[in-house]
Protein backbone atom coordinates (compact mmCIF):
# COMPACT_ATOMS: atom_id res chain seq x y z
CA UNK A 1 0.00 0.00 0.00
CA UNK A 2 1.82 2.99 -0.92
CA UNK A 3 1.72 5.62 1.78
CA UNK A 4 -1.70 4.83 3.43
CA UNK A 5 -1.45 8.30 5.66
CA UNK A 6 -1.78 10.28 2.51
CA UNK A 7 -5.50 8.25 2.16
CA UNK A 8 -8.43 10.61 2.99
CA UNK A 9 -9.68 7.45 5.37
CA UNK A 10 -6.89 7.90 7.78
CA UNK A 11 -7.48 11.82 7.94
CA UNK A 12 -8.89 11.87 11.75
CA UNK A 13 -6.10 9.31 13.01
CA UNK A 14 -3.53 11.17 11.49
CA UNK A 15 -4.63 14.63 13.04
CA UNK A 16 -5.74 12.87 16.09
CA UNK A 17 -1.35 12.30 16.77
CA UNK A 18 -0.83 15.74 15.42
CA UNK A 19 -2.71 17.49 17.68
CA UNK A 20 -1.27 14.87 20.63
CA UNK A 21 2.21 15.42 19.23
CA UNK A 22 1.78 19.38 19.55
CA UNK A 23 0.54 18.40 23.74
CA UNK A 24 3.83 16.56 24.07
CA UNK A 25 5.75 19.61 22.78
CA UNK A 26 3.96 22.22 24.97
CA UNK A 27 4.71 19.96 28.13
CA UNK A 28 8.48 19.72 27.02
CA UNK A 29 8.44 16.09 25.48
CA UNK A 30 9.40 17.19 21.66
CA UNK A 31 12.26 14.49 21.24
CA UNK A 32 12.08 13.70 17.30
CA UNK A 33 13.67 10.03 17.99
CA UNK A 34 10.82 9.44 20.30
CA UNK A 35 8.26 10.32 17.84
CA UNK A 36 7.10 6.53 16.83
CA UNK A 37 7.37 5.76 20.28
CA UNK A 38 5.14 8.45 21.34
CA UNK A 39 2.52 7.67 18.67
CA UNK A 40 2.72 3.88 19.64
CA UNK A 41 1.32 5.35 23.50
CA UNK A 42 -1.16 7.33 22.23
CA UNK A 43 -2.88 4.41 19.78
CA UNK A 44 -2.23 2.39 23.12
CA UNK A 45 -4.54 4.86 25.19
CA UNK A 46 -6.99 4.73 22.46
CA UNK A 47 -7.60 0.68 22.16
CA UNK A 48 -7.55 1.03 25.88
CA UNK A 49 -10.66 3.43 25.77
CA UNK A 50 -12.53 1.30 23.45
CA UNK A 51 -12.13 -1.51 25.81
CA UNK A 52 -13.92 0.60 28.17
CA UNK A 53 -16.03 2.51 26.80
CA UNK A 54 -17.50 0.14 24.09
CA UNK A 55 -17.03 -3.11 26.24
CA UNK A 56 -19.29 -2.42 29.09
CA UNK A 57 -21.85 -0.51 30.03
CA UNK A 58 -22.92 1.60 33.09
CA UNK A 59 -26.57 -0.99 32.48
CA UNK A 60 -24.47 -4.20 32.37
CA UNK A 61 -21.52 -3.89 34.01
CA UNK A 62 -18.72 -6.41 33.02
CA UNK A 63 -14.98 -6.22 33.78
CA UNK A 64 -12.86 -4.68 31.45
CA UNK A 65 -9.41 -4.89 30.40
CA UNK A 66 -7.66 -1.88 32.52
CA UNK A 67 -4.13 -1.29 32.47
CA UNK A 68 -1.56 -4.41 31.29
CA UNK A 69 0.86 -5.72 29.59
CA UNK A 70 -0.54 -4.28 26.48
CA UNK A 71 -1.83 -0.88 27.90
CA UNK A 72 0.58 -0.34 30.25
CA UNK A 73 0.49 3.45 30.57
CA UNK A 74 1.50 5.03 33.70
CA UNK A 75 3.96 2.26 34.57
CA UNK A 76 0.98 -0.56 35.90
CA UNK A 77 2.46 -3.47 37.96
CA UNK A 78 3.58 -6.41 36.01
CA UNK A 79 2.29 -8.45 39.39
CA UNK A 80 -1.41 -7.06 39.42
CA UNK A 81 -4.18 -7.94 37.00
CA UNK A 82 -6.60 -4.78 36.61
CA UNK A 83 -10.07 -4.54 35.59
CA UNK A 84 -12.11 -2.11 34.72
CA UNK A 85 -16.29 -1.34 35.58
CA UNK A 86 -18.19 1.72 35.27
CA UNK A 87 -20.85 2.32 38.25
CA UNK A 88 -24.27 3.79 38.73
CA UNK A 89 -23.98 5.35 42.43
CA UNK A 90 -27.10 4.65 42.96
CA UNK A 91 -27.44 0.79 41.53
CA UNK A 92 -27.47 -2.43 43.26
CA UNK A 93 -24.62 -5.04 42.64
CA UNK A 94 -23.93 -8.47 43.15
CA UNK A 95 -20.01 -9.49 43.38
CA UNK A 96 -19.16 -13.23 43.63
CA UNK A 97 -16.61 -15.50 43.44
CA UNK A 98 -13.46 -17.74 44.72
CA UNK A 99 -11.00 -15.57 46.94
CA UNK A 100 -7.62 -17.14 45.81
CA UNK A 101 -4.32 -16.89 47.77
CA UNK A 102 -2.93 -13.43 46.34
CA UNK A 103 -1.76 -11.40 49.04
CA UNK A 104 -3.27 -8.14 47.46
CA UNK A 105 -7.21 -7.95 46.02
CA UNK A 106 -9.27 -5.41 45.89
CA UNK A 107 -11.94 -3.39 44.57
CA UNK A 108 -11.19 0.22 44.19
CA UNK A 109 -14.22 2.81 44.34
CA UNK A 110 -13.51 5.98 42.03
CA UNK A 111 -14.69 9.47 40.35
CA UNK A 112 -14.20 9.01 36.34
CA UNK A 113 -13.53 6.77 33.58
CA UNK A 114 -13.44 6.33 29.77
CA UNK A 115 -17.18 5.99 29.32
CA UNK A 116 -17.69 9.84 30.98
CA UNK A 117 -14.52 10.68 28.90
CA UNK A 118 -11.88 11.36 32.38
CA UNK A 119 -9.67 10.21 33.76
CA UNK A 120 -9.82 7.41 36.67
CA UNK A 121 -10.07 10.00 39.87
CA UNK A 122 -8.84 9.22 43.85
CA UNK A 123 -10.04 6.39 45.90
CA UNK A 124 -13.12 6.82 46.88
CA UNK A 125 -13.27 3.18 49.24
CA UNK A 126 -11.73 -0.08 48.96
CA UNK A 127 -13.13 -3.38 49.53
CA UNK A 128 -10.35 -6.22 50.26
CA UNK A 129 -11.07 -9.30 48.52
CA UNK A 130 -8.83 -11.20 50.79
CA UNK A 131 -11.05 -10.43 54.25
CA UNK A 132 -14.31 -10.76 52.98
CA UNK A 133 -16.49 -13.57 54.47
CA UNK A 134 -16.21 -17.14 52.34
CA UNK A 135 -17.18 -20.48 52.50
CA UNK A 136 -14.30 -23.93 53.29
CA UNK A 137 -13.92 -23.91 49.49
CA UNK A 138 -13.31 -20.02 49.30
CA UNK A 139 -16.44 -19.12 47.62
CA UNK A 140 -18.14 -15.42 48.75
CA UNK A 141 -21.30 -13.47 47.73
CA UNK A 142 -21.45 -9.54 48.62
CA UNK A 143 -23.69 -6.42 47.52
CA UNK A 144 -22.84 -3.10 46.87
CA UNK A 145 -25.02 -0.06 46.94
CA UNK A 146 -26.12 2.94 48.60
CA UNK A 147 -28.19 1.34 51.17
CA UNK A 148 -28.38 -2.38 52.22
CA UNK A 149 -31.22 -3.54 50.29
CA UNK A 150 -34.33 -4.72 52.33
CA UNK A 151 -34.29 -7.62 53.83
CA UNK A 152 -30.57 -8.77 53.26
CA UNK A 153 -28.81 -10.58 55.39
CA UNK A 154 -25.71 -11.01 53.70
CA UNK A 155 -22.67 -9.52 53.50
CA UNK A 156 -23.09 -5.56 52.41
CA UNK A 157 -20.61 -2.90 51.42
CA UNK A 158 -21.60 0.73 51.20
CA UNK A 159 -21.62 2.27 47.84
CA UNK A 160 -19.43 5.53 48.19
CA UNK A 161 -22.05 8.64 46.51
CA UNK A 162 -20.03 9.71 43.91
CA UNK A 163 -18.46 6.29 42.95
CA UNK A 164 -18.40 6.45 38.76
CA UNK A 165 -16.16 3.18 38.22
CA UNK A 166 -14.91 0.38 39.70
CA UNK A 167 -10.89 -0.74 39.43
CA UNK A 168 -10.04 -4.99 40.56
CA UNK A 169 -6.39 -5.41 40.84
CA UNK A 170 -5.09 -9.09 42.24
CA UNK A 171 -1.16 -8.99 42.63
CA UNK A 172 1.10 -12.42 42.83
CA UNK A 173 4.44 -12.36 43.62
CA UNK A 174 5.20 -15.48 42.18
CA UNK A 175 3.66 -19.09 40.69
CA UNK A 176 2.25 -20.34 44.01
CA UNK A 177 -0.36 -17.91 44.26
CA UNK A 178 -3.77 -17.72 42.66
CA UNK A 179 -5.33 -14.69 41.81
CA UNK A 180 -9.16 -14.47 42.84
CA UNK A 181 -12.57 -15.11 40.54
CA UNK A 182 -14.63 -11.99 40.75
CA UNK A 183 -17.99 -11.33 38.75
CA UNK A 184 -20.37 -8.63 39.11
CA UNK A 185 -24.16 -8.72 38.20
CA UNK A 186 -26.49 -5.28 38.37
CA UNK A 187 -29.73 -6.00 39.74
CA UNK A 188 -31.57 -2.79 39.61
CA UNK A 189 -31.42 -2.72 35.71
CA UNK A 190 -31.42 -4.59 32.87
CA UNK A 191 -29.29 -4.22 30.03
CA UNK A 192 -30.16 -2.37 27.08
CA UNK A 193 -30.47 -3.01 23.25
CA UNK A 194 -27.61 -4.63 21.91
CA UNK A 195 -27.39 -2.59 19.07
CA UNK A 196 -26.31 1.04 19.63
CA UNK A 197 -27.92 3.73 17.85
CA UNK A 198 -26.39 6.90 15.66
CA UNK A 199 -26.35 9.01 18.55
CA UNK A 200 -25.32 6.93 21.56
CA UNK A 201 -22.37 5.78 19.50
CA UNK A 202 -21.24 9.40 18.29
CA UNK A 203 -21.54 9.81 22.10
CA UNK A 204 -19.42 6.85 22.68
CA UNK A 205 -16.59 8.03 20.16
CA UNK A 206 -16.23 11.52 21.51
CA UNK A 207 -15.59 9.93 25.49
CA UNK A 208 -13.43 7.93 24.05
CA UNK A 209 -11.76 10.09 22.03
CA UNK A 210 -11.41 12.89 25.37
CA UNK A 211 -10.21 10.61 27.81
CA UNK A 212 -7.69 9.19 25.78
CA UNK A 213 -6.75 13.09 25.36
CA UNK A 214 -6.86 14.16 29.06
CA UNK A 215 -5.18 10.41 29.82
CA UNK A 216 -2.26 11.34 27.72
CA UNK A 217 -2.11 14.83 28.73
CA UNK A 218 -1.67 13.52 32.32
CA UNK A 219 0.88 11.27 32.33
CA UNK A 220 3.52 13.72 30.50
CA UNK A 221 2.37 16.01 32.82
CA UNK A 222 2.56 13.89 36.29
CA UNK A 223 6.51 12.91 34.75
CA UNK A 224 6.91 16.92 35.02
CA UNK A 225 5.87 17.13 38.40
CA UNK A 226 7.73 14.31 39.79
CA UNK A 227 10.94 16.36 38.10
CA UNK A 228 10.58 19.32 39.73
CA UNK A 229 10.18 17.90 43.16
CA UNK A 230 13.35 16.49 42.60
CA UNK A 231 12.68 13.14 41.26
CA UNK A 232 15.80 13.08 38.99
CA UNK A 233 18.41 13.72 41.89
CA UNK A 234 17.27 10.58 43.78
CA UNK A 235 13.90 8.57 44.76
CA UNK A 236 10.99 10.72 46.33
CA UNK A 237 7.76 9.57 47.65
CA UNK A 238 4.38 10.44 45.79
CA UNK A 239 1.28 10.17 46.59
CA UNK A 240 -0.99 8.14 43.97
CA UNK A 241 -3.92 8.40 45.70
CA UNK A 242 -5.85 10.45 44.02
CA UNK A 243 -5.37 8.16 41.00
CA UNK A 244 -6.96 5.02 42.80
CA UNK A 245 -3.91 3.69 44.30
CA UNK A 246 -4.17 1.19 46.82
CA UNK A 247 -4.36 2.48 50.40
CA UNK A 248 -1.91 0.63 52.24
CA UNK A 249 0.70 1.10 49.85
CA UNK A 250 3.74 4.15 49.78
CA UNK A 251 5.65 4.48 46.33
CA UNK A 252 8.41 6.42 45.60
CA UNK A 253 9.74 7.90 42.00
CA UNK A 254 13.12 8.21 40.10
CA UNK A 255 13.89 9.32 36.81
CA UNK A 256 16.82 8.63 35.31
CA UNK A 257 19.40 8.73 32.22
CA UNK A 258 22.07 6.67 31.62
CA UNK A 259 24.52 6.09 28.93
CA UNK A 260 25.41 2.95 27.12
CA UNK A 261 28.34 2.09 29.94
CA UNK A 262 26.79 3.31 32.81
CA UNK A 263 24.46 1.59 35.42
CA UNK A 264 22.45 2.54 38.57
CA UNK A 265 22.97 0.87 41.67
CA UNK A 266 19.49 1.16 43.90
CA UNK A 267 20.28 0.24 47.79
CA UNK A 268 17.94 -0.18 50.28
CA UNK A 269 17.12 -1.08 54.12
CA UNK A 270 14.05 -3.88 54.25
CA UNK A 271 11.18 -3.50 56.10
CA UNK A 272 10.71 -6.43 59.07
CA UNK A 273 7.42 -6.96 58.07
CA UNK A 274 5.93 -6.31 54.31
CA UNK A 275 3.58 -8.01 52.31
CA UNK A 276 4.90 -7.39 49.02
CA UNK A 277 7.38 -4.83 47.62
CA UNK A 278 8.67 -4.70 43.79
CA UNK A 279 10.58 -2.24 41.61
CA UNK A 280 10.02 -2.03 37.77
CA UNK A 281 10.81 0.47 35.00
CA UNK A 282 8.87 2.52 32.88
CA UNK A 283 10.23 4.40 29.49
CA UNK A 284 10.68 7.99 28.89
CA UNK A 285 6.92 8.81 28.43
CA UNK A 286 5.46 6.61 31.30
CA UNK A 287 4.39 3.47 30.40
CA UNK A 288 5.92 0.34 32.10
CA UNK A 289 8.91 -1.57 30.08
CA UNK A 290 8.18 -4.60 28.93
CA UNK A 291 8.33 -7.11 32.04
CA UNK A 292 7.03 -10.51 29.89
CA UNK A 293 9.97 -10.74 27.70
CA UNK A 294 12.48 -8.72 30.08
CA UNK A 295 13.69 -8.52 33.40
CA UNK A 296 12.78 -4.48 33.57
CA UNK A 297 10.84 -5.71 37.37
CA UNK A 298 11.86 -7.28 40.55
CA UNK A 299 9.47 -8.05 43.40
CA UNK A 300 10.21 -9.05 47.22
CA UNK A 301 9.75 -12.68 46.10
CA UNK A 302 12.76 -13.02 43.99
CA UNK A 303 15.04 -10.41 44.31
CA UNK A 304 18.22 -11.88 46.43
CA UNK A 305 19.46 -10.24 49.44
CA UNK A 306 22.66 -9.36 50.40
CA UNK A 307 24.53 -11.27 53.40
CA UNK A 308 24.37 -7.97 55.25
CA UNK A 309 19.94 -7.55 55.14
CA UNK A 310 19.98 -4.94 52.33
CA UNK A 311 18.65 -5.31 48.77
CA UNK A 312 20.83 -3.91 45.91
CA UNK A 313 20.01 -4.58 42.21
CA UNK A 314 21.20 -2.80 38.92
CA UNK A 315 19.75 -0.77 36.23
CA UNK A 316 21.53 -0.93 33.06
CA UNK A 317 20.64 -1.60 29.13
CA UNK A 318 23.18 -4.64 29.06
CA UNK A 319 23.11 -7.77 31.01
CA UNK A 320 25.96 -7.15 34.11
CA UNK A 321 25.88 -10.85 34.93
CA UNK A 322 24.04 -9.91 38.53
CA UNK A 323 21.03 -11.41 38.89
CA UNK A 324 19.17 -8.51 40.68
CA UNK A 325 19.51 -6.74 36.84
CA UNK A 326 17.12 -4.95 35.88
CA UNK A 327 16.82 -3.76 31.82
CA UNK A 328 16.29 -0.87 30.26
CA UNK A 329 15.35 -2.70 26.96
CA UNK A 330 17.04 0.18 24.78
CA UNK A 331 15.73 3.23 26.54
CA UNK A 332 18.33 5.67 27.47
CA UNK A 333 15.96 7.50 29.93
CA UNK A 334 13.05 6.63 31.68
CA UNK A 335 12.14 5.76 35.39
CA UNK A 336 11.98 3.66 38.23
CA UNK A 337 8.24 3.33 40.36
CA UNK A 338 9.21 1.34 43.32
CA UNK A 339 6.42 0.18 45.96
CA UNK A 340 6.30 -1.14 49.62
CA UNK A 341 2.86 -2.45 50.19
CA UNK A 342 1.14 -3.52 53.45
CA UNK A 343 4.75 -3.05 55.00
CA UNK A 344 5.80 -1.42 58.94
CA UNK A 345 8.05 0.90 57.49
CA UNK A 346 8.82 2.22 54.07
CA UNK A 347 12.52 2.75 53.62
CA UNK A 348 14.04 5.28 50.85
CA UNK A 349 16.61 3.83 48.52
CA UNK A 350 19.84 5.15 47.74
CA UNK A 351 20.48 5.41 43.62
CA UNK A 352 24.19 5.77 42.48
CA UNK A 353 25.36 6.08 38.89
CA UNK A 354 28.26 4.38 38.26
CA UNK A 355 30.25 2.90 35.13
CA UNK A 356 29.31 -0.06 34.59
CA UNK A 357 32.67 -1.71 34.12
CA UNK A 358 33.38 -0.94 37.75
CA UNK A 359 30.28 -2.34 39.30
CA UNK A 360 32.14 -4.93 40.97
CA UNK A 361 33.64 -2.20 42.58
CA UNK A 362 30.84 -0.76 43.99
CA UNK A 363 28.94 -3.96 44.81
CA UNK A 364 29.66 -6.23 48.04
CA UNK A 365 31.36 -9.88 48.40
CA UNK A 366 29.05 -11.80 48.07
CA UNK A 367 26.85 -10.26 45.56
CA UNK A 368 24.36 -12.74 43.65
CA UNK A 369 25.82 -13.41 40.42
CA UNK A 370 23.81 -14.91 37.59
CA UNK A 371 25.44 -16.38 34.28
CA UNK A 372 24.25 -16.46 30.28
CA UNK A 373 22.48 -20.25 31.34
CA UNK A 374 21.53 -19.23 34.44
CA UNK A 375 19.37 -15.99 33.14
CA UNK A 376 17.95 -17.72 30.27
CA UNK A 377 16.27 -20.61 32.27
CA UNK A 378 14.89 -17.30 35.15
CA UNK A 379 13.58 -15.30 31.89
CA UNK A 380 12.30 -18.89 30.56
CA UNK A 381 10.21 -19.45 33.72
CA UNK A 382 9.25 -15.64 33.83
CA UNK A 383 7.77 -15.93 30.02
CA UNK A 384 5.84 -18.86 31.73
CA UNK A 385 5.13 -17.33 34.78
CA UNK A 386 3.25 -14.26 33.03
CA UNK A 387 1.57 -15.46 30.29
CA UNK A 388 -0.32 -18.16 32.44
CA UNK A 389 -2.23 -15.52 34.22
CA UNK A 390 -4.75 -13.73 32.57
CA UNK A 391 -4.08 -10.52 31.44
Amino acid sequence: MENSQNDPAFAPVVTYLAQARATAARLGYDDPALGAAYDKQVLMLLALAYGEVFGTSVEAPDWAPHISFYFPWGSPNPDDIYRFAPMDAGGSYRFSGVKGTAPVALITMRKGGAHLGQINGRTLGEIDLTTVAADAHGRYEFMLSAARPEGYAGAWYEMHPQTESLLYRSRTSGPGQSDPVCTIERLDRRPGAAMLGAEESAHKIAMLASYAARQNELVLGYLNGVRARGGAEGFIFDDQSGYGSVTNQRTLMHLFELAPDEALILETQLPREVRYWSVQLYDAHFSGIDYVFRQSSLNGANVRADVDGRARLVVCGSDPGVANWLDTGGWKAGGLLWRWSYADSYPKPEVRKVKQAELAAHLPEGTAHMGAQERQAALSRRIGYYQTRSR
